[in-house]
């Protein structure tokens, strides 16, 4: 067995390895376009959407957590901290979405669910509770714009 050969498959340079190497079309450097996921509207909106529907599973095992950690422990300041904070990182990614943007309404427009408008009915009635209506007045315009986008497809079709 000849060691020059067995390393000449795989591209060597050198001319003396006994290996006549044939360019193919997988040898031609291509590129695609690259996504950053995690800056992408879609990203923006299934965290928004994931975080407000699966809030009751990390809420149940957060008080189990420190429940069963310490039981002098304030179980409602605890429940009120995590909904605050769930609320906030919810609201850091919707923020992202440029209602102005004919990109991101785009996007919006394709990621309209039902799940999507359940999330933002409940962070709207949860800044409710909490008397913040300008964070109201947010969410509604994104509601707004998914109920008036359902209408319009329907009423193109």
């Amino acid at each position: 067995m000849d060691i020059n050969k067995i390393f000449g498959a795989f591209g060597s340079s050198s001319r003396d390895d006994g290996y006549n190497y044939v360019p193919t079309s997988f040898d031609v450097p291509f590129s695609l376009p690259i996504i950053d996921s995690e800056n992408h509207p879609i990203y923006y909106i299934k965290m928004f959407e994931k975080l407000i529907l699966n809030y009751n599973a990390y809420h149940k095992q957060l008080l189990s957590f420190f429940d069963k950690s310490d039981e002098d422990i304030d179980v409602g300041g605890i429940e009120e901290a995590s909904k605050k904070m769930l609320h906030e990182r919810a609201f850091s990614y919707l923020k992202k979405i440029d209602l102005k943007d004919d990109y991101h309404l785009e996007i919006l427009r394709d990621q309209s669910s039902s799940q999507l408008k359940e999330a933002i009915n409940k962070t709207i009635k949860y800044n409710e509770e909490n008397e913040e209506y300008e964070r109201c007045a947010f969410f509604k315009k994104f509601l707004d714009f998914l109920n008036s986008s359902a209408y319009l497809n329907n009423k193109n079709k």
